[in-house]
């Protein structure tokens, strides 16, 4: 449990109105709470935990970064972090997440420019990572964004445009190697080439 002890035996301040970055991970912490005199809060990693929801975040208007990575929230409420326009940063990766519609509740979040859903490997990871539009939907509902999952939005959409752009024609082998694949020749070739050899 997050106590004002805690914070300020953390951080080592000795008021938590002071505290600018707080960092509780593998506290086995159930809930956010006590952060409310935590008014000047610049960053809070509550990674590696036991947290089932987000709440209690509402007096950190000046919160930019958030990590609530590897903990048990299976959703983002409409209201979860409305009072946190200044979040920039936010890492949910590796919770259980399962409704793409959650991320639509992040559209207030105007300053919010990287999103972690899961990591750039893709073995943490949240449920809804595995929806087939979840790039999209994403994407779409979230236009601020540059970074997600660890990669860059605009170079993502630029490749994709570039792959529809293509002339498919272009991509194809030459009629004449297809033939050879067609007659068997080209393996004779690399068998005939390997005995000379």
């Amino acid at each position: 449990m997050i106590t004002k002890d805690l914070i300020l035996h953390t951080t080592g301040e000795y008021d938590v109105e002071l505290v600018l970055k707080l960092s509780l991970p593998y506290l086995e912490i159930p809930r956010i709470s006590s952060l409310d005199q935590c008014t000047n809060l610049l960053e809070l990693n509550l990674s590696h935990n036991s947290i089932t929801e987000i709440s209690g975040l509402s007096c950190l208007s000046k919160l930019r970064r958030l990590d609530l990575s590897r903990n048990y929230i299976h959703s983002i409420s409409d209201d979860a972090l409305n009072s946190n326009r200044a979040l920039e940063f936010l890492s949910l990766e590796g919770n259980v997440i399962t409704d793409v519609d959650d991320l639509k509740s992040l559209t207030s979040l105007s300053n919010l420019r990287c999103l972690y859903m899961q990591n750039s490997k893709k073995d943490v990871t949240n449920p809804v990572c595995q929806f087939p539009g979840y790039f999209n939907v994403t994407s779409d509902c979230l236009k601020q964004l540059t970074i997600l999952d660890g990669e860059s939005l605009e170079l993502k959409k630029e490749v994709g445009k570039t792959f529809t752009d293509c002339d498919s024609d272009h991509l194809r082998p030459d009629k004449k190697y297809e033939e050879e694949l067609d007659t068997g020749e080209l393996a004779q070739k690399r068998a005939e080439s390997k005995d000379s050899a």
